[in-house]
């Protein structure tokens, strides 16, 4: 049997891997904290929280526009996702959101989102579907 001996490129390279990984962390990330990662967050809350009527009213502000049953109804089945950094401007802000279905590949469309800060809180104040 034959035992080929690893080069000295092959060595750093292992050494290298092994010390810095394959671009996976173990480490826990602390949920976003800016803004506009914030609007985000809430928006791509949204297919969960339409499983139950209280859980989406909780995400809009006391003024804003909760969606018909049937808009919840079809909003479990989607998906949403801001497309563009939001305008923001006095505690509000207006972003495109692409909205998506998640059982086919085909997009429904864009819609203009409108937020508002209660409490030092975003929440939803519209979000229409296309």
């Amino acid at each position: 049997m034959t035992f080929v001996r690893p080069g000295p490129f092959c060595v750093l390279f292992i050494v290298t891997l092994s010390t810095f990984g394959c671009g996976g962390s173990a480490e826990v990330t602390k949920p976003p904290t800016d803004e506009i990662a914030l609007l985000r967050n809430l928006v791509s809350q949204i297919p969960d929280a339409s499983s139950r009527p209280q859980n989406l009213k909780a995400l809009f502000a006391k003024d804003g526009t909760v969606p018909s049953e049937a808009d919840r109804k079809r909003m479990q089945k989607l998906q949403f996702q801001v497309t563009e950094a939001p305008r923001m401007k006095d505690g509000t802000a207006t972003a495109e959101v692409q909205v998506r279905n998640s059982s086919s590949p085909d997009a429904p469309g864009k819609a203009q989102w409108t937020f508002v800060k209660e409490n030092d809180q975003w929440k939803l104040k519209t979000a229409p579907l296309p």
